[in-house]
């Protein structure tokens, strides 16, 4: 198939997932149920435009030139980041549905939601959510357009700075970008039940971000290998270097995750500790130790060898496992205080599925439209000499 047939059959998928969701959201505007769903599935997806962002900018600031010719998978993730501005929308008709804070009932008779009024209300969680979404508009329209940009200029000079005004940017990218995604991760999640709070909630959201991000580039290269899209590059080294990077980030959130269990128990203050009592009984307990031997254990192990990071059938069943729990790890964070019913809803089928559409159509339209391997870059002959020595 051309690319412009598959541009064209994107456009049709595209939109019948807006109309889709569109219809979700009329249909269900007085549903409380809905806007916890939409709450899961949104915060879900928006990850992995941030961790697309977080690694472009990070590519920057360090200088990597290893992470070169992968780096355009990433940025067809990050340039997403904009669309969630719109699909953040509907969240706004359900502020009152999801957040026990904005409860009058609650407002009135508990003490510690009164003291934290003056920063959880409606209108400054509005404002808010504003900076957030201008802080992530700005830095990943800023690194995707010049990147572009890079590729259709002539002359070398202008291709070199280029890169060294998106490094000089990337200090101050990098500490609005962790600022904003971090006190989104504040509002979005962790104010769900107001008693409960970690100075490290935010590093656990970008721990979980970056995974995904990392899974779906690696699975993406290697589906465009199958289907011929690309051949020469990336190469096996560059899956090994992405796959050590995943495999880092797996151990890290299962630290941050640890961490942040183990200084709860260790405090035993009961305002802290009604977080985790529902996660750890019943049915939730379950989901507990799931994300225990999924998310870190199997891993941890199974994903450890240098032959499993270097095969394209090894390193996919990883991948996708870690694609599918972290989905699993964004509903263990949202619905143990709301209900201790696991199973999912089929509005939550429903509004996965028209997430998962959409997504997966720009992603494509991205592809199909633009160079796979990126053009003019200073670096790119050194990220195509990478070789791993172990």
């Amino acid at each position: 198939m051309s690319p412009n047939a598959i541009n064209n059959l994107t456009k049709i998928t595209l939109t019948i997932g807006i109309l889709f969701l569109a219809s979700l959201f009329i249909l269900n505007i007085d549903n409380k149920d809905f806007y916890i769903n939409y709450l899961s599935v949104f915060t879900y997806f928006i990850s992995l435009s941030l961790g697309g962002t977080f690694f472009i900018v990070l590519l920057n600031l360090t200088r990597a030139g290893w992470g070169t010719m992968i780096k355009r998978v990433p940025e067809y993730c990050m340039s997403l980041l904009p669309y969630f501005t719109i699909l953040f929308i509907p969240l706004l008709f359900g502020l009152d549905h999801i957040y026990e804070w904005l409860d009058p009932n609650n407002i009135a008779t508990d003490y510690l939601i009164k003291k934290k009024l003056p920063y959880l209300n409606k209108p400054f969680f509005i404002i808010r959510n504003i900076f957030y979404f201008i802080v992530f508009t700005v830095v990943s329209i800023y690194y995707w357009k010049n990147s572009i940009k890079q590729d259709k200029t002539d002359k070398k000079a202008d291709a070199n700075n280029i890169t060294k005004n998106l490094q000089r940017k990337a200090p101050i990218a990098i500490l609005l970008l962790s600022l904003a995604t971090s006190f989104a991760s504040f509002d979005w999640l962790m104010s769900l039940f107001s008693h409960w709070f970690s100075t490290i909630y935010g590093i656990y959201y970008f721990a979980g971000a970056m995974v995904f991000l990392l899974a779906t580039t690696i699975l993406t290269y290697d589906l465009l290998r199958i289907f011929k899209y690309t051949s020469e590059y990336p190469n096996i080294e560059h899956f090994h270097d992405l796959s050590k990077l995943l495999y880092g980030f797996i151990i890290f959130w299962s630290y941050v995750a640890f961490s942040q269990y183990f200084l709860t128990w260790y405090a035993n203050i009961p305002e802290f500790t009604q977080w985790y009592y529902p996660r750890t009984e019943g049915d939730w307990n379950t989901v507990f130790y799931l994300l225990m031997i999924f998310h870190f254990i199997v891993p941890l192990f199974g994903f450890m060898s240098r032959h499993v990071k270097r095969h394209p059938l090894g390193r996919s069943f990883f991948c996708i496992l870690i694609i599918i729990i972290h989905y699993i790890d964004i509903r263990f964070q949202i619905y143990p205080n709301i209900t201790k019913d696991i199973t999912i809803s089929n509005n939550e089928y429903y509004i996965l599925f028209t997430f998962a559409i959409i997504i997966i159509s720009l992603l494509i339209q991205k592809i199909v439209t633009n160079n796979i391997i990126p053009k003019n870059d200073p670096r790119i002959e050194e990220s195509k000499k990478l070789e791993n020595a172990i």
